[in-house]
């Protein structure tokens, strides 16, 4: 429940969350996209997708490189999908193009796609962080160990400067803009710093099935 002293702005930034899903990288340490690979039987993308929808949290995903391996083996509707058209000048490119898909006035949670093996307890609890947040936060990001991880969450006034991202600009370079705006918040799951570039690098991670001849 948001909090008596958050403004209005905050309760309807706090409420229309729409997920940004990374899924445009070219995954080539991997062998394969990472959207498609296998978590507890699962597909990553699926697997975040499922996750969002089942709080009612409006998706799109960006993709590039073997956008049309990961249609073909993840149900996506157009309107879900948002084509970074330059996936090769990296991931803000690709932040860049997601945060300006969405509407005006919404907030986002950032979600890449290594980082699917996040538990859905600390979606939960980010998601109540950020509808609770105190006047001024604009950012809810989770930590473990010490270290800044993802899904990360801002309101529409950190939408928009992600979205006017140059290709030489990490995402970090927004987090790091106003410290006084951020919540840290702790989490009991290493998934959140734990991302997968390469087979092994993460337990439980495998490569996906292969498709029905």
């Amino acid at each position: 429940m948001i909090g008596s002293m958050a403004s209005d702005g905050d309760a309807k930034r706090g409420d229309d969350v729409h997920v940004v899903v990374l899924a445009a990288g070219r995954s080539s340490r991997m062998g394969f996209p990472k959207a498609l690979a296998e978590i507890a039987g699962e597909l990553a993308l699926a697997r975040v997708l499922r996750l969002a929808r089942a709080q009612r949290l409006p998706v799109r995903v960006v993709l590039g490189f073997h956008a049309d391996a990961i249609r073909a083996r993840v149900p996506l509707d157009d309107d879900d999908v948002v084509v970074n058209p330059a996936p090769e000048r990296g991931q803000s490119s690709s932040l860049r193009v997601g945060a300006a898909a969405l509407p005006e006035g919404s907030a986002l949670a950032l979600w890449p796609v290594d980082h699917a093996h996040v538990a859905e307890a600390t979606l939960l609890r980010l998601l109540a962080e950020f509808r609770a947040r105190a006047p001024g936060v604009a950012l809810v990001v989770p930590s473990h160990a010490g270290r800044r991880g993802h899904p990360l969450l801002g309101d529409d006034a950190v939408r928009r400067e992600f979205a006017a991202l140059r290709d030489d600009e990490p995402g970090h370079v927004v987090l790091r803009r106003d410290p006084k705006r951020v919540l840290h918040v702790a989490v009991d799951d290493p998934a959140v710093v734990a991302d997968f570039d390469a087979p092994g690098d993460v337990a439980g991670v495998t490569p996906p099935p292969q498709s029905p001849a």
